[in-house]
Order: C-alpha cells, then sequence, then structure tokens
C-alpha cells in the first residue's frame, strides 16, 4: 500500500490534501461539539442565576416582614409553573424552610444534593457569605435517579432589615438553592453533535472524492505524463515532448522540458559531429607522434653520434694544433735561424690564432664530453680563495686596458671546498671571462660565503656560493632562462657580436653540475649581471647518490610561477616512471636527455639540472 504512496507524486498530493480536510473538520467538528455544548450550559447557567435573582428579590421584602405566607405562595407558583425548577431555602444549618416542593421542607439540603463537589461549594457559602464562583460552562451539576440537574446556589445575608428578627451577630442566614433539570439541554447537545458527526460521515468522504478527481486531472496526470516522457528522455529517446495544457506551474515545467529536450538533441547532434572531427584530429594525432618519436629517437642517436664525434674529432685536431703551435713558438725562437721584426709579428699572429683555435677545440671537446656523460672530475679539499687569486692574473692586462677595477671580497676563516680544483678554476675564469668581455667600464667584483641553499632552516650549510658581479651591458629579463645555452651570448643571437664561441656559461653549468652545485644569474639590463653559483664544501654531496640539489624557497618560487604543489619540486624528477639525472647533460630541452620531449612543467634549467 505505502508503495503506491512512495511512488506516485500525485497520490502524495491527494493525501496530503484528504488530510488537511479531514483534520480540519475533525477539528471543526471538535469546535461545534465544544463550544456549542459550552454555550448551551452558560445560557442556562444564566437564566437560573436570573431566576435566582428574580426570586430572591420577589421574597426579599416578605422575609423582612416575616411574611412567610407570601414566600410559600411565591414558591408554589414556581412549582406549579416550572415543573423543571427546584427552588430550596434553607438555614445556616441547611434545614430547608422553604420549598417549592413541601416534601422537602424540614429536610436537611445536603440530604437531597448528591453531588460531592455542590454540597462542599454550599458548605462553604454559609460559613463565609461568599457565592461559589464558576466557569459558567461548567456549572453545579446534580444527578437525581438518573436525571442530570444543574445547581444554581448564592447566600442570604443578615441585612439591617433583618437585625429585628436575627439579630447582628451572624453575618449568613442562609441559602438559595436552585436545581434546574438538564435532561432536555443535554439531549439537545447530543442531538446537535450527532447531527454534526452525520453531516461530517457525509461530507469528507465527498470532499476526498471531489478532491481525487481534481487532483487526478488537474496534477497527477500531467505529472505522470512529464514522468513517462522523462525516463523515455533518459534512455536516449531525443524525439519525446509532452502536452502542455495549462499556464500554471505544471505547464510552464512540460514547456522547459520540451525545450531542454530540444536543447539537448541539438547539442547532441553537434557533439557527435565534434567527436567525429576530433577522433579525427586524434588519429592523425596519434600518426603523427608516432611519427614524431620514430624522429626523436633518431635525433637522440644523431645526438649521441655527434657527441661523440666531436668529442674524437675535437682530440683529434688537438694534436696538430699543439703541433702548429709548438713549431710557431719555435720558429720565433730562432731554432731554423734568425727571424726579423715583420716575419717575427707574422708567427705571433699564427700562435695567438692557433692558441685560440685550440681553445676554441678545447671547449668543443669539453661540451661533446658532459654531453656524452664522458666528462669525470677528481675532487679533493682545497682552499676556494686560493684558486680564485690564482685565476686573476691571467685577466689584469685586459681590465688595464679598459679601466676596469676588480674587487675580491671573500672573508677569512671559509671551510675548504670539496671539488675539482682544475674544472673550478676553469667555472670562474670562463665567469670572469664573460665579465670582462661585457663590460666597458666600471668593475667586477668576486665573492664568496656560506650558502644557505640546499637545505633547511637549522641546518648545517653544506654549500659554499660563489658570485661574480659586473658592471657591464647587463641581460634582459626575458632572456635569462636562454643565457646558459650552447652558442648563445647575451643578446640571445647566432651572430657573433662579441668574440668567443657562445660555450663558456653552458660549459660552466654542465661543470656545476657535475658537483651536485647550482648555478644561477640575476641581471638588469644596461646596468650589469651578476652569476654565482654552489659548491659542496662536504665530501658526502658528491659520494650520495645523485639528486637535483633544490632549497625550499627556490621550490616555493618554481611552484607558484607554475601553480604546482611544493612537493613536486622537491624530489628527483622522472619521466616515463625512470628518475632523470639532468646534470649529466647540458639541458632537458636537448634530443640527448631522457625527457626530451616531456610535457612536465618543470623548469630547473637556472639550476643546471631540470
Amino acid at each position: 500500500m505505502f508503495d503506491v504512496f512512495r511512488k506516485r507524486l500525485g497520490y502524495k498530493i491527494m493525501l496530503v490534501i484528504i488530510l488537511v480536510i479531514v483534520v480540519s473538520l475533525v477539528t471543526e467538528i471538535y469546535m461545534r461539539i465544544y463550544y456549542g455544548t459550552r454555550d448551551r450550559f452558560e445560557i442556562a447557567t444564566s437564566i437560573t442565576k436570573e431566576l435566582a435573582d428574580s426570586i430572591y428579590a420577589g421574597i426579599k421584602s416578605p422575609m423582612a416582614m416575616g411574611d412567610k405566607q407570601s414566600i410559600r405562595s411565591q414558591l408554589q407558583d414556581i412549582g406549579d409553573k416550572a415543573e423543571d425548577v427546584e427552588v430550596f431555602i434553607c438555614a445556616y444549618d441547611q434545614e430547608t424552610t422553604y420549598s417549592s416542593h413541601e416534601e422537602k421542607i424540614h429536610k436537611r439540603v445536603g440530604d437531597f444534593i448528591h453531588d460531592a463537589a455542590t454540597r462542599q461549594a454550599l458548605n462553604s457559602m454559609l460559613e463565609t457569605g461568599v457565592p461559589p464562583s464558576r466557569h459558567p460552562g461548567k456549572p453545579f451539576e446534580d444527578r437525581v435517579d438518573g436525571r442530570k440537574y444543574l445547581v444554581t446556589m448564592r447566600p442570604i445575608l443578615n441585612e439591617a432589615d433583618c437585625y429585628h428578627c436575627h439579630g447582628a451577630s451572624r453575618k449568613v442566614l442562609g441559602a438559595m438553592v436552585i436545581r434546574f433539570d438538564a435532561e432536555k439541554l443535554y439531549a439537545q447537545v447530543t442531538a446537535q453533535r450527532n447531527r454534526t458527526l452525520l453531516i461530517s460521515v457525509i461530507v469528507i468522504p465527498i470532499a476526498a472524492i471531489f478532491v481525487y478527481f481534481v487532483v487526478n486531472i488537474l496534477v497527477r496526470r500531467p505529472v505522470e505524463e512529464l514522468a513517462e516522457q522523462a525516463k523515455k528522455f533518459a534512455e536516449g529517446d531525443m524525439s519525446v515532448r509532452v502536452s502542455v495544457k495549462t499556464e500554471d506551474e505544471i505547464g510552464i515545467l512540460g514547456r522547459t522540458f520540451n525545450y531542454m529536450v530540444e536543447s539537448v538533441a541539438s547539442f547532441s547532434k553537434r557533439l557527435e559531429e565534434e567527436i567525429k572531427r576530433k577522433t579525427s584530429l586524434l588519429n592523425e594525432r596519434t600518426r603523427l607522434m608516432s611519427l614524431l618519436e620514430r624522429a626523436n629517437k633518431d635525433l637522440r642517436e644523431l645526438d649521441k653520434l655527434k657527441s661523440t664525434f666531436l668529442a674524437n674529432m675535437s682530440h683529434e685536431l688537438r694534436t696538430p694544433m699543439n703541433a702548429i703551435i709548438g713549431y710557431t713558438d719555435l720558429l720565433m725562437d730562432g731554432v731554423d735561424g734568425p727571424v726579423n721584426e715583420d716575419q717575427k709579428k707574422s708567427l705571433n699572429k699564427v700562435a695567438t690564432n692557433a692558441r685560440h683555435l685550440l681553445q676554441l677545440i678545447n671547449d668543443v671537446l669539453d661540451i661533446s664530453k658532459i654531453e656524452a656523460g664522458k666528462m669525470k672530475i677528481n675532487p679533493k679539499e682545497f682552499d676556494l680563495k686560493w684558486v680564485i687569486t690564482a685565476a686573476i692574473p691571467a685577466f689584469e692586462p685586459q681590465m688595464k686596458i679598459k679601466g676596469l677595477q676588480l674587487t675580491v671580497d671573500i672573508p677569512d676563516g671559509l671551510p675548504l671546498v670539496y671539488a675539482d680544483e682544475d674544472r673550478v678554476k676553469e667555472i670562474l675564469i670562463n665567469l670572469l671571462s664573460n665579465a670582462i668581455k661585457f663590460t666597458q667600464k666600471g668593475g667586477i667584483v668576486i665573492t664568496a660565503r656560506i650558502s644557505e641553499r640546499g637545505i633547511k632552516p637549522g641546518e648545517t650549510p653544506i654549500f659554499m656560493e660563489i658570485c661574480v658581479e659586473d658592471t657591464g651591458i647587463g641581460i634582459k629579463e626575458e632572456d635569462i632562462g636562454k643565457i646558459f645555452d650552447k652558442f648563445v651570448q647575451a643578446d640571445l643571437t647566432t651572430v657573433r657580436q662579441y668574440e668567443g664561441t657562445g660555450l663558456g656559461l653552458s660549459i660552466a653549468r654542465g661543470l656545476v653540475s657535475l658537483h651536485k652545485g647550482i648555478i644561477w644569474v640575476t641581471s638588469k639590463f644596461g646596468e650589469g649581471s651578476k652569476f654565482c653559483f654552489t659548491l659542496p664544501i662536504k665530501k658526502e654531496i658528491l659520494d650520495k647518490a645523485a639528486e637535483p640539489v633544490i632549497e625550499p624557497r627556490v621550490a616555493e618560487a618554481l611552484a607558484d610561477y607554475f601553480g604546482k604543489p611544493v612537493d613536486e619540486f622537491l624530489h628527483a624528477p622522472a619521466f616515463a616512471g625512470k628518475p632523470i639525472r639532468c646534470w649529466e647533460y647540458i639541458r632537458c630541452g636537448q634530443p640527448s636527455c631522457p625527457a626530451y620531449g616531456s610535457s612536465e612543467p618543470r623548469c630547473w634549467l637556472v639550476m643546471g639540472t631540470h
């Protein structure tokens, strides 16, 4: 039975309406019976009270004059004319002195009033002289031989007119009690209640049937039709429609449903067409990706071959270049005979250009070794200040020509670094060479400090931070990320505006990475640049498993820039489920890197890793 109501909205609405009607009618019936009964009793009580006042007014004067016959006559008339009314006048001891029924004279009123509450009220009134108070709708009742009576009573007080007979000592002389036969009244109340119940029994089913048909026509059928069409629509039928016959909320819902079906059908059609188009594009993209993957694989193989070839060729070229430099030096020394000044100048040009070419070959050899993963370092502990001091003399002539001032700011007491001394010197030479090359006036400052990078707050430092700062041309902000690329100078073109190969910073980054350090640059275009790198001060840094070195503040900056969680930058990068050791390569954008082509949104380029 209850399943019907759970599954049918129309039945739920009908049930609610019928319950409301039933509750309303039941409430109305109760109110009619309750207030009808109370009103009738109030009227009856009011009548008996008025009757008591009228009788008392009629007998007050005869009682004051002691005219007993007049009192009996009046009460006798009441008994003859009003069969439903009994009047008793009793003394303060409840003995009946006058009555509309003579057989009750000289009897105690309490003997023929059987209701305990009424007797108690009478006793209290005779003692205090105060009429009993009770709600008009709930008068005193008495039951005699199965019949119900309403009882009204009032005190007879000792007034000045009565002092000549009763004296002034007693306050209450007696009481007048009127008992009214209420059988007819109760019969009327019962008849009214029965009529109300009968009408309710007839009206409630009629109202329920009427509500059923109205709700069935106006609510249930339209809602069921809408639900049925919605079910078909959910199953994929786009041709469903509902008939709209009204302008109310159900009609609005029906029109909205029809509009929704039309919109979804139109969208579904467009979506199918778009899916077909996207599928075609995806198939084409898959084919292109397959071709691109093969091309990338070939490029990686070619890049490895290129690096190997360059390493071998560079090694082979060094031998004849060293021979050329050696024989040129011998010729200038006069081994084959004296040379004049013009010949000496020519030989000096040959030696200078040969040494420059040898340096280019060495740079290509170094970058090839780094890319091929063949560059090795021989770390040991040494004093960084000594290495920096040893690298400066080679640049003093150039700085003197340009009028540049070199400042070395290295505090005493710095710990030793654990690195390859020759490679560190090569890094410094590359950075100093660039600083002098791109600085026309001002000076260069070399600083060394304990670094806070690579550690969490409160941990023991593990890196030394070395910086080379100049007052040169500076680097544009958009170019900083590419300054460490191969064959690139400060203006990010492959056209050489300044002497050099553009490999110095790439080599420096590769060498720093081999020491598990990081290298970065800060610059303001037109004001100068500051290149910094870190070197380990503990042997354990180079001995532990290779992991990218990144400190929390750099990770937070990267996470904020790329909109990624910080943890993503605090663990080793991976590609295709395998860890990447990007410090073995120039940059991950090169085909030789395992992450080449990866869409992973990281950029550790400035740190020399990934």
